[in-house]
């Protein structure tokens, strides 16, 4: 792996964790209504990923029988997808030389992922098979309304421009689109998602955020310049992102007189991946192992035990079903290891 993607590495991935001052941040604890009321999910690792396996880094799922999840070690033929099968996580084989996989994301019955040094890779039937990639930077994240309607996002998160990518539907070939001014001085672009083909949100680091229409894509800076590394949603109403280093950062997608990100900085770890359900509560996930779930529609937050102190990247859920949590050892030194986790 290049210098460019280990730095990309240290910055997302190990993020600070000291507990940040207190008179800065909302503590999810304290007995000022933050908490959501709602019982404790019991969280129970479902599997554990050794070193031939390595740090598990995205999970998605089009139903709880048929569950995907990506990651592996950040060197050349390391990347690794495991599928679940009769509820047995399965190996799957992939392309010689495919390196680390960071997201996962299907639709259409197709399920894509891409990881480090520009990787892509598709599934269908069965089968991964590589894409050609227009880059050879890191991407983060990968979201489609169809399998026409394909985007992909990137960069190094320390000095080059980040990077977005579109799939032509008719011809599969991926192509770089000019990242429009962003308003803050962003270097990555970290996750993608959207309620529909005309309405997509992308996030990055200080603060970077964009919004696509259909036809243009508009910036919506977060406010107060933090990393945002994930951004899920119910519907467009219901778009939640998470991010923080040194504390958790959770924004609530507005509507007052056009969109606009309003947060609040909680006195917990660095947040990494969030899933939004129907109502619009959320569960995000991210360093020490850390778990919460949000309440629909506002900010409390109630704690829940993972059970690790592992840094957890990506979490997935179903409605009325379980819920995937997924990481690894990303504070250490590779080669790393991994855990998959699952609420009932």
């Amino acid at each position: 792996m290049r210098s460019a993607s280990n730095c990309a590495w240290v910055l997302l991935l190990s993020a600070c964790t000291q507990p940040p001052a207190e008179d800065d941040t909302a503590d999810p604890t304290s007995e000022s209504g933050s908490e959501t009321g709602e019982a404790q999910r019991e969280w129970q690792p479902v599997f554990q990923a050794d070193e031939d396996i390595g740090a598990i880094m995205s999970v998605w799922g089009s139903s709880p029988d048929d569950v995907f999840v990506v990651g592996g070690q950040p060197e050349p033929g390391g990347g690794r997808v495991l599928h679940s099968v009769d509820e047995e996580w399965v190996v799957e084989s992939l392309p010689a030389e495919v390196s680390m996989l960071n997201w996962v994301y299907g639709v259409d019955q197709q399920v894509w992922s891409v990881g480090l040094d520009g990787v892509i890779v598709r599934r269908e039937g069965g089968v991964w098979t590589p894409e050609d990639s227009p880059t050879d930077r890191v991407l983060w994240g990968v979201w489609g309304a169809s399998a026409e309607e394909l985007w992909a996002v990137g960069g190094d998160a320390v000095s080059d421009d980040p990077v977005l990518l579109r799939r032509d539907g008719a011809s599969g070939e991926w192509a770089l689109v000019e990242v429009p001014e962003l308003g803050v001085n962003s270097h990555g672009l970290f996750k993608i998602w959207g309620a529909a083909a005309d309405d997509v949100w992308v996030v990055g680091d200080a603060g970077a955020s964009l919004h696509y229409d259909g036809a243009t894509w508009a910036p919506y800076p977060e406010s107060a310049g933090f990393d945002i590394i994930s951004v899920w949603g119910s519907d467009a109403e219901g778009v939640i992102s998470v991010g923080g280093r040194a504390s958790g950062r959770i924004n609530r997608l507005m509507d007052l007189d056009g969109p606009i990100w309003a947060g609040e900085t909680l006195a917990i770890p660095g947040l990494n991946g969030v899933w939004v359900d129907p109502e619009q509560g959320a569960t995000a996930v991210g360093v020490q192992g850390t778990i919460i779930r949000i309440s629909a529609n506002g900010f409390d937050v109630q704690a829940e035990d993972s059970g690790t102190n592992l840094v957890l990247h990506s979490v997935f859920g179903f409605a009325g079903g379980p819920r995937f949590a997924v990481g690894g050892s990303l504070l250490m030194p590779p080669p790393f290891v991994g855990v998959i986790l699952r609420a009932d």
